[in-house]
């Protein structure tokens, strides 16, 4: 079972960056509908622990065909090759892992 060591709920029209110090985390998406929500995820040299890092990002909120969830990775890293990851449906969510020197979603 996944277990966060760290949460965190954020609202709508709000741009979020993960930390980098910690390694296993959820973040509930639950905003209003107002505005798109975007994720910034760390330049991975900087991350603790490299490749034991879990990111699990969730539209709480039922917005995200309204109102997408956009994950950008920092500096040259990529997600499953791509500069950006779209959450685009209602309730959708991702997890994302690392290999040390990218991104990717399983």
């Amino acid at each position: 079972d996944y277990v966060p060591n760290y949460q965190r709920t954020i609202s709508a029209s709000t741009t979020v960056t993960v930390p980098t110090s910690t390694q296993s985390m959820l973040y509930l998406l639950s905003g209003s509908g107002s505005g798109a929500v975007g994720v910034g995820l760390p330049l991975l040299s900087s991350v603790s622990g490299g490749y034991n890092f879990t990111l699990v990002i969730k539209d709480s909120g039922n917005n995200a065909a309204t109102n997408n969830v956009t994950i950008t990775p920092t500096g040259p890293n990529v997600i499953d090759g791509a500069a950006t990851k779209v959450i685009s449906a209602n309730s959708g969510s991702v997890t994302i892992v690392t290999d040390g020197t990218n991104w990717f979603t399983i």
